[in-house]
């Protein structure tokens, strides 16, 4: 029997206030956050193939942004939290203290697909991810966890 595939809303915030420096390289990023074997990794990857499809530049993996959105699935795989952006705006702020000011947040969340491409496949059918996935961003942080019964949570959060 499959996992029922589930969708959440999209949350998408636009902040004003300057433009963050560049991160560091992708590559130098993606080390510190997620090993190329990952689930994480593989969103990572096939977010950014389909920016590159429809003409827009790459994402950058940011490692703080990993770290809240690994948390956050935490939390929902937990029970901590109900599945969605319960604390998005929690979420939004600590990624501001690290990272400065933001001019845009965004967060895509999901739960029971059991392969990084059902998960982007899914959220790519949803007007509110795609635009997401295909917003004007510029970073991405990609959590997931799995709760005690193997039903795996994500989330990837979006800023620029």
């Amino acid at each position: 029997m499959f996992p029922i595939t589930f969708l959440s809303f999209l949350l998408l915030w636009s902040f004003s206030g300057k433009e963050n420096p560049e991160p560091a390289s992708r590559t130098e990023i993606v080390k510190k956050s997620i090993s190329p074997d990952t689930l994480g990794a593989s969103i990572f990857n096939y977010v950014n193939k389909d920016r590159k499809a429809k003409g827009l530049p790459p994402l950058h993996l940011n490692a703080d942004e990993s770290a809240i959105a690994t948390r956050h699935s935490r939390d929902m795989a937990s029970g901590a939290v109900p599945f969605g952006h319960e604390g998005a705006a929690a979420r939004e702020k600590a990624i501001r203290s690290k990272l400065g000011s933001l001019l845009a947040f965004g967060e895509n969340v999901a739960y029971g697909q059991q392969s990084a491409k059902e998960v982007v496949g899914n959220w790519l059918l949803s007007q509110q991810h795609k635009e997401n996935i295909e917003g004007n961003f510029t970073q991405t942080g990609i959590g997931w966890a799995k709760d005690a019964n193997g039903v795996l949570y994500f989330t990837e959060i979006f800023t620029r």
